[in-house]
């Protein structure tokens, strides 16, 4: 009983020790992009959806339970669109590819926003993305982690080019 007690106790620390999932931005792409015809703050319409492509590694010997989630879109730290990202499970040693479509909500606050006109006749929006995924760990049903993965990157939409500029990212996981 001893040995088969330090036998689970050697496993424990090594073989089934939680690792955190690792989790990359692979792309943000531009789906769409509707620009206003005019600087007239009465015909500013604006269309915008951002996909963002995120991949999750496992690297645990057990699977990945994820919740429902949410990612969120900001123009200069405020929130215009958000996105779910429905719940889940990668399995041991596995990889799963997430998309969320964020769509902006050209909301009146984002139109009252004083550096919407300049920034739309310098031709360029700074956007950002954050997205949190919560989710347990589970190992042979003793072992049991909780871990909160933070991903958020920041970019600049370009009006001429249409295209995503200057995009960097982070993410950051946290095992309790």
């Amino acid at each position: 009983m001893v040995l088969l007690g330090v036998v689970i106790i050697v496993l424990a620390f090594t073989v089934f020790k939680a690792k955190e999932p690792d989790i990359s931005i692979k792309q943000i792409e531009l789906g769409s992009l509707g620009l206003p015809t005019s600087l007239n703050l009465s015909d500013l319409h604006l269309n915008l959806s951002l996909t963002v492509v995120v991949s999750v590694y496992n690297p645990n010997h057990a699977s990945f339970r994820y919740s429902n989630s949410t990612s969120f879109m900001f123009y200069r730290h405020l929130t215009v669109g958000e996105a779910s990202i429905p719940a889940g499970k990668i399995g041991a040693r596995g990889t799963q590819i997430l998309r969320s479509t964020l769509m902006l909500n050209a909301s009146s606050s984002l139109l009252l926003e004083p550096s919407l006109l300049s920034d739309f006749s310098a031709g360029s929006f700074p956007m950002s993305t954050s997205s949190v995924v919560y989710g347990r760990i589970n190992i042979l049903n003793i072992f049991k982690h909780h871990a909160r993965s933070t991903s958020v990157c920041t970019m600049f939409i370009d009006v001429s080019s249409r295209s995503v500029q200057n995009l960097t990212c982070s993410s950051h996981v946290r095992l309790s």
